[in-house]
């Protein structure tokens, strides 16, 4: 394997930088593969946060019975040594703290988990007495292992800040655009419990434990990936009392034509305001590829993929896909649900291909079968 390959598959780098920047990210992969780790904690910001870290390995007796009867050993689990996670993701049970450090003296060190996991009743458990429900810390393990792993599809990574204050918003948080802060702190420490997040490393009540609005910021500020995995754990499990939120940001954009492929992620660098008011506004846009719109509102799922609510022009890629259905056989009725646009715009796209006589013959034809004259 590579450096690359074992900082990627073998480490908890992955969970660090899934939320940096992408300069940040590639200057860490480079300094562990090369430079022996050197100023990784501090550039990912470890060193000024509070959250704990696990101090000794930890694993799970029920991997541990599984991994024997299959393999005849087990083995140390990434996602069991994360921060937050006292569970285990796959089967809800309290980790064992083993007696192994995480971080060793020396640079290195090797420790074979069966051996130092053979006796697992010498290890006193801390958090068995905890009164936390385990339904919440299995919630933040799957997360944990998730965000190890990849990035979490409901919330893209380069549009985090808007996505989090839309999805506050939608809980009713706040008008306006605006969210309100007090009630978003009591909200989260009534969800998550002020004891549990004390403990995380988490508190949001605080003078100097205000993270939870500053992480709605659209800033290039880092925070530890476990803040990111309470906060959309906390906006997912809250019930969604408003369909639509005013847009915050004019852009960039990226263009929901469905037949267009662009250079750039997004295209849309600019928009008018085409009607106006004070709780909303529908904003007028086009596209490079030649499909212009108007939209008030954006995807739950991509804040910067605006919703369509009129096509105002299509352009010549829409014209390329009626022109591929065209040759396929299909007629204007067919072409117009299978693109879901109206007949007159599969007519004036069949122009654009150069094809009006043959658009003009085939309307002839359905008027005759609807029993026009």
């Amino acid at each position: 394997m590579s450096g690359l390959e074992i900082a990627r598959q073998m480490t908890l780098l992955p969970y660090y930088i899934r939320y940096a920047s992408s300069d940040c990210a590639r200057i860490c992969l480079d300094a562990l593969c090369y430079s022996g780790s050197v100023g990784v904690p501090n550039r990912l910001g470890l060193l000024t946060n509070f959250v704990r870290a696990p101090a000794f390995l930890q694993f799970c007796s029920v991997c541990r019975i599984s991994d024997l009867e299959r393999y005849g050993e087990t083995y140390w689990r990434r996602f069991h040594q994360l921060p937050g996670v006292v569970v285990c993701p796959e089967h809800g049970q309290i980790l064992v703290q083993s007696m192994v450090p995480l971080r060793p003296r020396k640079c290195s060190a090797y420790v074979d988990a069966t051996y130092a996991t053979d006796e697992i009743g010498i290890y006193a458990n801390k958090l068995s007495s905890r009164p936390w429900g385990l339904e919440k810390l299995t919630m933040i393990a799957c997360r944990s292992r998730d965000i190890l792993n990849g990035s979490i599809d409901s919330w893209p990574i380069e549009s985090l800040p808007e996505a989090y204050l839309r999805g506050i918003l939608q809980r009713g948080f706040g008008e306006h655009a605006r969210p309100s802060i007090d009630r978003l702190i009591d909200a989260f420490i009534s969800f998550w419990g002020e004891e549990l997040l004390e403990f995380l490393g988490c508190s949001v009540d605080g003078k100097n434990c205000r993270w939870l609005p500053l992480i709605l910021r659209n800033t290039k500020r880092s925070f530890h990936p476990l803040r990111h995995a309470l906060l959309q754990l906390f906006i997912e499990n809250m019930p969604n009392v408003r369909s639509s939120i005013p847009l915050r940001r004019a852009g960039p954009w990226k263009c929901p034509n469905p037949y267009a492929v662009h250079d750039v992620e997004f295209p849309i660098k600019a928009v008018k305001t085409s009607f106006a008011r004070k709780e909303n506004k529908t904003l007028l846009a086009e596209c490079s590829c030649g499909f212009k719109f108007t939209f008030c509102q954006t995807s739950d799922i991509d804040p910067r993929m605006p919703v369509v609510l009129k096509r105002i022009k299509l352009g010549p890629t829409w014209a390329a896909a009626v022109g591929r259905l065209r040759r396929e056989g299909c007629s204007t009725k067919e072409i117009s649900v299978r693109l879901q646009i109206h007949r007159c715009e599969v007519v004036s796209l069949f122009k654009i291909n150069g094809e009006s006589e043959m658009a003009a013959s085939d309307r002839a034809f359905s008027s005759c079968e609807a029993g026009a004259p």
